[in-house]
């Protein structure tokens, strides 16, 4: 019961973290009405609360909790409970990590849920933008990879494609995604093109 009551938010906080991150990162856009190719500053707030990014989240941590094992829900449920009770970070954190199985496993899963989220409210906060003007409703993302050896096939096939924002990247071999990461331990971006 704790699971369903903490997981939802704390996916949220970290999409809004992508999604706030984005502005920082970006901090001149296009404007959709731009008569030049000039960039202009613009003034852009994440909004976590916009229902879209709300209903991604609920849907997210739902799909989290079921993907588990009754008997690995139940162990962090008790020790997210302790964590409520005691305030104890190291506690819950070596419960999890006991229920998950090894430490390295649920690293692996922390890192792919955290860029996860991370990338889902990048691609929440261009959505935004679009809505506000901000942002060409026919501007395309653009896949990127890190470039070092550990690229993997998959991403490899993926490197500099591009997609309009609400479309699948579309791989070498015909697989869809609809952005980063492709896979557990997927170290690729994106970013608006142009």
């Amino acid at each position: 019961k704790a699971l369903e009551q903490t997981l939802p938010a704390l996916v949220r906080r970290t999409m809004a973290e992508g999604g706030r991150g984005v502005m920082l990162r970006t901090a001149e856009l296009r404007t959709a009405k731009r008569t030049s190719k000039r960039r202009t500053k613009i003034d852009f707030a994440f909004d976590a609360e916009n229902q879209a990014a709300i209903d991604w989240a609920d849907r997210h941590a739902a799909e989290l909790i079921d993907d588990i094992s009754e008997t690995t829900r139940e162990q962090i449920n008790n020790a997210i409970a302790e964590l409520l009770e005691t305030g104890s970070w190291k506690d819950a954190l070596d419960e999890i990590l006991d229920a998950v199985g090894d430490k390295d496993r649920a690293l692996r899963i922390a890192r792919h849920e955290t860029m996860l989220a991370v990338s889902e409210g990048e691609r929440q906060a261009w959505d935004q933008a679009v809505d506000e003007g901000l942002l060409d409703e026919d501007s395309e993302r653009t896949w990127l990879v890190v470039g070092d050896e550990k690229v993997c096939p998959v991403c490899e096939g993926l490197d500099g494609k591009t997609a309009k924002l609400g479309e699948a990247y579309v791989s070498d071999s015909g697989d869809e995604y609809d952005g980063p990461p492709a896979h557990v331990s997927c170290r690729c971006t994106e970013r608006i093109s142009g």
